[in-house]
């Protein structure tokens, strides 16, 4: 049983192991006694009831752009920025309201269902293939073998990249380096040149990719679609292209992985709901929006998703500056009793009218669709070949304990 940090105010450590171990027992206890407040620690608010979340994720006064924040980097004039700089520069979350508007106006439909058909089917037949690699071995870690390696093959068959490719491991360099940028919004500026120059090779790979594509065009891909996406002289910029594929290349990766092995270790400890989606995995896609509903948000490394204050105002008596960070703790959000009945069971087939894990408005997240793509072609792959598989046990990180290290999976429970 976990250990409960019990609160006799709202500052806790961050680094408290117990806290930890055990993080979403500590949001649920601000979320019903502190739900807005600042952290010292963190030198943000952090925000947890469900209304409050949400009515943020609409609030013109706060902004997805961590250059405002009082911590954050001060921008670079385009001409002086490094390959890797504009990556986030010309990101939707800095571009201005027009800007960021026609962007998900021409983009939007490269993520419809007609255009994605073709993408799933690649999905499938890669599933199939990573599920087939286990045949044979009696307990295997899932987590490694399967979830750890869905994302980057994906993401590799999307865009054309080889494990041969020269450079391929430049590719994964940069990728690392992405993910690592996308956790800490504004590490220290010696970080941010070091991190520049090592992802400059991966970056102009990644042109390269687009630049041949552009001038090779498919009917059945959908970075093809938005190179070609135009509307009433709208286009997207190439250098907006680069942003738009590095923020699928974040969304589809370390959230995939984490999201596939938070399904089948969640389905392994509620065994009613395993049965009922293994009957039927047309619920597929609605247990998916229940894992990200219940405890996707649960790590310690997940505080909150960040907002910036971009002018001085109140909110429900606490006077927020104008370059605050503000931290939506999208988990205890998502089990607040005052959005979801029963908030704390584990329901595949709940009503998700009320979920906002993927955003809302003009910042929903338009990668959502290929990440739970991603999930539902392993899930369908893995019932289709171990209709009887069974969860074999759970090996976390040291330094991280709500971290999947292994997920050890048996094709049979015989």
């Amino acid at each position: 049983m976990n250990v409960v940090l019990k609160l006799s105010g709202p500052q806790f450590d961050t680094k408290d192991m117990t806290f930890r171990k055990n993080p979403m027992a500590v949001f649920e206890q601000l979320r019903e006694k502190w739900p807005i407040f600042h952290h010292q620690q963190l030198d943000a608010w952090i925000c947890t009831r469900h209304e409050d979340v949400t009515q943020f994720l609409r609030d013109d006064r706060v902004s997805t752009d961590f250059t405002i924040a009082r911590n954050g980097p001060q921008k670079k004039p385009i001409e002086k920025q490094s390959g890797f700089e504009k990556i986030f520069t010309f990101g939707t979350a800095q571009l201005s309201r027009a800007d960021h508007q026609r962007i998900r106006k021409l983009a939007l439909p490269a993520f419809s269902t007609e255009l994605l058909e073709p993408t799933t089917h690649r999905l499938t037949k890669l599933a199939h293939s990573l599920i087939d690699n286990t045949v044979g071995i009696q307990r295997f870690n899932f987590a490694d073998k399967i979830a750890g390696k869905m994302p980057i093959a994906s993401i590799c068959e999307l865009l054309q990249i080889t494990v041969d490719d020269q450079h391929f491991d430049d590719f994964i360099t940069f990728v690392v380096i992405l993910l690592q940028s996308a956790n800490n919004m504004y590490p220290d500026m010696e970080n941010r040149e070091h991190n520049a120059i090592l992802a400059q090779p991966g970056y102009e790979f990644i042109c390269s990719i687009i630049e041949k594509r552009r001038n090779h065009l498919k009917q059945d891909d959908f970075l093809s679609y938005l190179i070609m996406a135009n509307e009433e002289g709208d286009t997207i910029s190439n250098d907006e292209l680069v942003s738009l594929v590095c923020a699928l290349l974040t969304a589809g990766t370390s959230s995939a992985v984490h999201l596939q092995n938070r399904l089948i270790w969640n389905l392994h400890k509620h065994p009613d709901e395993d049965q009922k989606l293994r009957r039927n995995p047309s619920l597929i896609q609605s247990a998916i929006q229940e894992v990200l509903r219940f405890n996707f948000f649960d790590s310690p490394n997940m505080i909150g998703i960040r907002r910036y204050a971009i002018e001085d105002f109140t909110w429900k008596d606490q006077c927020i500056r104008r370059g605050d960070t503000i931290m939506l703790q999208m988990g205890a959000a998502h089990r607040d009793p005052r959005a979801f009945e029963n908030s704390d069971q584990f329901i595949i087939e709940r009503n998700q009218t009320n979920n906002r894990v993927f955003g809302i408005g003009p910042h929903f997240c338009m990668g959502n669709m290929l990440a739970r793509a991603e999930v539902e072609a392993i899930y369908r792959a893995l019932i289709e070949r171990y209709p009887d598989y069974c969860v074999d046990g759970i090996e976390y990180l040291a330094d991280e304990p709500t971290e999947e290290k292994a997920l050890w999976m048996k094709p049979s429970s015989h």
